[in-house]
């Protein structure tokens, strides 16, 4: 609907072998809700809208005494041009996990940084080309660091940053963390991550990188224990073990001081422009000093509030770190973040509108993942959003799951994953 004829036709020449009917849908969807935003609808060649290059075959059919010439001219699709660099805020991303697989039996690795999806990423399909020409300023990478140690990231980001395109990195959250300290491991993914992917760039993190998020949703235990499980936090006569806020307190605060030391080692400066932060689930729970609480109007920032009090005081959830600055970290480059499944009217009212106490700590909504296929509803929730983002004050935007489904749609008229 927003996007013309010629622009869909452009985009499936590209986007072999997605299926058609997902491909039309994830058009239609995230296509409407960006131009909902006044984004620009650049026509998207070869997916990214590259400039192309032409050839001419002429060819002469010889009738009697008459010679007719035929010109033909084939247009050559290219990946999308260098682009102007984007301000981070207003946040205006989408999350980018289109493994290229049509069962879930042997899944490739979900990390789309590593050089093996470049043809995905920018020289075949150009994925970071059409979500720029969609009008996106950011991309979230689930696993980004992490998920493996081994293969080159710096083409993915220099392609991000070329286009404009601020990256949000997450770590591998269902990493090794026994008895929910984090520390070693992901000091190394860390580590690993800056000297050998290429993920570090003059001193600093890549340019491209604005956001690292340290973990997704730890209040659901998503790590491996020594063991190879997911570990269960120690009951309590009160709580449920996956209730239990100690638990996942320790494993953010130990992953934060896991990276403080990685980045100490590297050389960055405390002043690095790269902020940290975790994305917490919209679940209802009561954080560690029971100052939010379920049934209570900020029973969602339960892990805003969690952090806040596990820095100033670690030891309420049973951790001392082991480098120094973490107060100094927390108040420089510290940003809140919640993935929201619910439309923004309730975001607002159960976040936004009651954040006050974490001012002047940033937040914006990680996961903003679409209740339906209306994208009527999504542009309105988009529009005031942006609006919001805009005002100046902590909100800074949203990421909407996601570029493309996952998998290739199980059923007629229905999607798999993400849409």
């Amino acid at each position: 609907s927003t996007f013309g004829a010629e622009q869909i036709v452009g985009a499936l020449a590209y986007s072999q072998p997605i299926h058609t009917l997902c491909l039309f849908k994830m058009m239609r969807k995230a296509g409407a809700a960006m131009a909902a935003l006044g984004f620009s609808a650049l026509s998207l060649q070869g997916c990214g809208g590259g400039s192309g290059s032409t050839a001419t075959t002429v060819t002469t059919t010889k009738v009697a005494t008459t010679t007719t010439t035929t010109t033909v001219t084939t247009t050559t699709l290219g990946p999308l041009g260098p682009q102007s660099k984007q301000d981070l805020v207003p946040i205006k991303g989408i999350s980018y996990r289109a493994l290229p697989f049509k069962t879930p039996d042997i899944p490739p690795g979900e990390d789309m940084m590593q050089k093996g999806y470049e043809f995905m990423y920018h020289t075949g399909r150009d994925d970071l080309g059409m979500m720029r020409a969609m009008g996106a300023s950011a991309i979230r990478i689930y696993a980004g660091l992490g998920s493996e140690l081994y293969t080159d990231h710096g083409a993915f980001l220099d392609r991000a940053f070329d286009l404009g395109l601020n990256v949000i990195v997450d770590f591998y959250t269902s990493a090794l963390c026994p008895e929910f300290d984090c520390y070693a491991t992901w000091k190394n993914m860390t580590v690993t991550g800056l000297k050998n992917q290429g993920m570090m760039k003059d001193g600093g993190w890549h340019p491209a990188i604005k956001i690292i998020m340290l973990m997704n949703e730890p209040d659901n235990l998503p790590f491996t224990d020594d063991q190879g499980a997911q570990p269960s936090c120690p009951k309590d006569a009160a709580e449920p073990p996956q209730f239990m806020p100690w638990c996942r307190v320790k494993a953010v605060l130990s992953a934060l001081d896991g990276l403080m030391a990685a980045e100490e080692a590297a050389g960055i400066a405390d002043g690095s422009s790269a902020m940290v932060g975790v994305a917490w689930s919209f679940a209802s729970r009561e954080s560690i000093d029971k100052v939010c609480k379920p049934s209570m109007p900020n029973e969602n920032m339960f892990g805003f509030q969690d952090i806040m009090a596990g820095i100033a005081d670690p030891d309420i959830a049973s951790y001392s770190f082991r480098t120094s600055g973490s107060t100094k970290f927390y108040k420089n480059r510290w940003v809140n973040a919640i993935n929201s499944p619910a439309p923004w009217s309730f975001t607002k009212l159960k976040v936004n509108d009651q954040y006050t106490p974490y001012a002047p700590t940033k937040f914006f909504i990680s996961q903003l993942t679409p209740a339906d296929d209306s994208p009527q509803d999504l542009n309105a929730d988009l529009i005031a959003i942006d609006a919001e983002a805009k005002k100046g004050g902590e909100f800074m935007g949203v990421v909407v799951k996601g570029f493309q489904t996952e998998r290739t749609c199980e059923t007629e008229g229905h999607l798999q994953g993400e849409v």
